[in-house]
């Protein structure tokens, strides 16, 4: 029942009171299982989102695709919509399409596997910035400082 109350949650975005009037359950009830549940979920992240050690196997996988030359991975973000997060700080989340967003990062392979995630920055913020700042990219500046140049790993386009 937890797990069904947080994805209907993160699904619908919809208020915990009215979840929890459909389960029968109070809002502040709702309030933690969402809590629990998406801890439970977090810890488990490293375990199913892992970037894997050989970068030779994934150019391999994107080069057998179409001939696609050193690439790792395909990164791209997306905005997710929610709910006005706060009367003063509004604006802040609220992207050219008109509505409040998260703008959320992803990384994947040539299986559409996801390496790498991060959900954490308003809708206003660029995708530039928040690439900028993600540990990603320290990796790739990191490899780039041994003789690799950082195009040689990674080509953005959409997955």
């Amino acid at each position: 029942m937890q797990v069904l109350v947080t994805l209907r949650f993160y699904a619908k975005g919809c208020y915990q009171t009215k979840l929890g009037e459909l389960h029968g359950i109070f809002q502040p009830s709702v309030s933690r299982i969402v809590a629990k549940v998406s801890d439970a979920i977090a810890a488990l992240l490293p375990r199913f989102i892992v970037y894997p050690a050989g970068m030779e196997a994934l150019k391999t996988e994107f080069y057998n695709i179409d001939h696609f030359p050193g690439v790792v991975g395909c990164i791209d973000c997306t905005h997710i919509a929610i709910k006005n997060p706060s009367r003063e700080r509004a604006m802040l989340y609220v992207i050219r399409k008109g509505y409040y967003s998260i703008n959320m990062q992803v990384m994947c392979d040539a299986q559409r596997r996801i390496l790498d995630i991060v959900v954490k920055w308003r809708g206003s913020v660029h995708d530039a910035r928040i690439w900028d700042s993600c540990s990603l990219k320290e990796e790739f500046d990191g490899l780039r400082a041994k003789t690799f140049r950082m195009k040689e790993f990674l080509h953005c386009w959409r997955c």
